[in-house]
């Protein structure tokens, strides 16, 4: 079943639709011993790195966008699409 959500228009070329290992950005408060726990959100786009937990494949998040980000209907409001 196609992804509808964080992943949607996603897909390896082995066929998995995840999951995957994204590199993502977030912020956290950072003190000498540590940080808080995460509590923010994740941000990732497509030149962010992007390896598949299935068959190990890697590349950027754009090499596995199988459908054009603009055409996801979920993800179009929140990229200023809609």
């Amino acid at each position: 079943m196609p992804n509808t959500n964080c992943l949607a228009g996603m897909q390896c070329h082995c066929g998995s639709e995840g999951p995957f290992r994204i590199t993502v950005r977030t912020v956290v408060e950072m003190h000498d011993d540590g940080s808080e726990d995460l509590a923010g959100d994740l941000v990732f786009d497509n030149n962010d790195w992007c390896v598949c937990c299935h068959c190990e494949h890697a590349g950027l998040v754009s090499d596995f966008r199988r459908v054009p980000i603009e055409c996801v209907p979920t993800l179009a409001p929140l990229i200023g699409l809609s």
